[in-house]
């Protein structure tokens, strides 16, 4: 099954203004995947550190309830 990032989009701080990571793009709340580094679906847990510098180098995605060896849409290594 299919499961979609849950967007993480106002942060906490009162002094941010608007202006942070979270406000302006986004977070996934579940797997923290955020703006490059952003999978097809959401896994449901978690992101390593490893896996998100590897879907940001279009090297790794999550699709169909598995990582995979292939550029994420989302990547700035993504060609059309």
């Amino acid at each position: 099954m299919q499961r979609q990032h849950e967007w993480l989009t106002q942060c906490k701080n009162p002094y941010c203004g608007g202006t942070c990571v979270i406000c302006c793009c986004g977070v996934c709340k579940v797997c923290g995947c955020l703006e490059g580094a952003t999978t097809s679906e959401c896994p449901g847990v978690a992101a390593t550190n490893e896996q998100t510098q590897a879907v940001y180098e279009g090297r790794l995605d999550f699709v169909d309830g598995q990582w995979v060896e292939q550029c994420s849409p989302h990547s700035p290594k993504y060609r059309c």
